[in-house]
């Protein structure tokens, strides 16, 4: 329910920004430590798998994956609950197209808790 929770406020969030070429949403997988990248069909409200990116550096998975994106869209932070605790960063690629290689995250340096 809380995942379901977070994809209802992106999307509610992104709907409501300004106009754009294309609306992607970013949902953690706390099981496979991965971020599912999706691309919303404004027209028909779907989202499309675009991409899976793996978070680095988990040995046991946690139970969520709280992101957030910067406030001008051009970061992606994701913390997990796992083991170890992990604090990565993302930065998402501009301007996105629908396409893997031009929408993806890549990763920027990692840090993890003491």
């Amino acid at each position: 329910m809380a995942l379901l929770t977070a994809i209802l406020l992106v999307l509610g969030a992104l709907m409501a920004s300004p106009a754009a070429a294309a609306t992607f949403v970013y949902v953690g997988n706390a099981e496979s430590n991965e971020i599912y990248v999706l691309q919303l069909d404004r027209q028909r409200g779907d989202l499309t798998v675009v991409e899976k990116v793996a978070i680095p550096g988990i040995e046991k998975p946690g139970i969520s994956t709280p992101m957030s994106v910067s406030p001008d869209r051009r970061f992606l932070y994701v913390g997990t609950r796992g083991e170890p605790k992990v604090a990565a960063g993302f930065a998402i690629t501009s301007p996105p197209t629908g396409r893997a290689a031009s929408c993806s995250v890549r990763r920027t340096p990692v840090t993890r808790s003491p």
